[in-house]
C-alpha cells in the first residue's frame, strides 16, 4: 500500500497529462474543422456571387443591344447581329436561377445590394423592350443608378 502511495503522484500526473493532451487535440481538430467549413462556404459564396454577376451582366448586355436596335440607346460597341426579346427572357430566367443561390448564401448587405442591382437591370430590360417610356435621358438616368 505504501508503494502505491509513493507512485500515486506519478499516476495522477500521467492521468492529468493524458486528459490535457486529449482536450488540446480535440480543440485543435474542432478549430481545423471549422476553418475548413468556413473555406468551403466562402468558395460556394464566391461561386454564387460570380455566377449571379455574370447572369446580371448578360441581361444588361442583351438589354443594351436590344435598346440600340430599337433606337432607345446608341451602342457604339456592338458590331451587329440580331438580338431578340427571347434572348432577354432566357437571360432573365438564368438570372432568377442564380439569384436563389445568392439568397441562400449571402448576408443581408449582399442580398440588399443584389436586389438593388436587380431593380436597375429590370428597369433597363423594360426600357429595352418598350414597356416604359424611353428616351436617351431616361435610359441614362436608369443606367447610372446604383
Amino acid at each position: 500500500m505504501r508503494l502505491l502511495l509513493l507512485q500515486l503522484p506519478a499516476l495522477v500526473g500521467v492521468l492529468v497529462g493524458a486528459v490535457a493532451t486529449y482536450l488540446t487535440t480535440a480543440a485543435q481538430e474542432r478549430s481545423r474543422w471549422r476553418r475548413q467549413q468556413a473555406i468551403r462556404w466562402d468558395e460556394r459564396r464566391l461561386a454564387a456571387y460570380s455566377d449571379y454577376a455574370h447572369a446580371v451582366k448578360k441581361g444588361i448586355s442583351i438589354a443594351v443591344r436590344l435598346a440600340a436596335t430599337r433606337g432607345v440607346y446608341k451602342d457604339d460597341f456592338w458590331f451587329g447581329g440580331e438580338t431578340s426579346e427571347a434572348e432577354l427572357i432566357d437571360a432573365e430566367k438564368e438570372r432568377t436561377t442564380k439569384w436563389e443561390a445568392v439568397l441562400m448564401l449571402g448576408d443581408e448587405a449582399v442580398v440588399a445590394a443584389a436586389r438593388e442591382w436587380h431593380q436597375v437591370t429590370f428597369r433597363l430590360m423594360r426600357l429595352a423592350v418598350g414597356r416604359s417610356y424611353a428616351g436617351s435621358s431616361v435610359w441614362g438616368g436608369v443606367s447610372r443608378r446604383r
